[in-house]
């Protein structure tokens, strides 16, 4: 089984262990496979989750911002959703993501969703 494979296993394993409803869990794995790939695509190599730096995880929330394609295009939300379910994988997996300050969407970088709305509204 190749590098890649073993990731995407323990992330699956990992991701059933979670709580939340089926299509909640199935969205966590398939954004987390995207990660892989994007990370596997960029040349690097993650053996283990615990491997994973905040360039890795900033990179990509700027490669999704970035990615625009008309077949699917990232809005806000999706970014925030994708970049969710990343950090609730690398959590259940023992990444201290306060120490690498990726715990919040803004910590990477990432606007709100909405650019005029504040929440809690007033």
């Amino acid at each position: 089984m190749s590098k890649k494979r073993q990731l995407l296993h323990s992330v699956a394993l990992v991701n059933q262990q979670s709580a939340g409803a089926k299509s909640t869990k199935m969205a966590r794995t398939r954004h987390a496979k995207e990660f892989i790939d994007h990370c596997v695509d960029s040349g690097i190599d993650i053996t283990d989750s615990k491997n994973i730096t905040t360039e890795l995880v900033s990179g990509y929330a700027k490669y999704l911002e970035t990615a625009t394609s008309e077949k699917s295009p990232n809005s806000s939300g999706s970014i925030h959703n994708k970049m969710a379910a990343v950090r609730k994988l690398l959590r259940k997996r023992g990444v201290n993501l306060e120490k690498l300050g990726i715990e919040k969407n803004s910590g990477l970088g990432i606007g709100p969703r909405s650019p005029g709305r504040r929440w809690p509204p007033r």
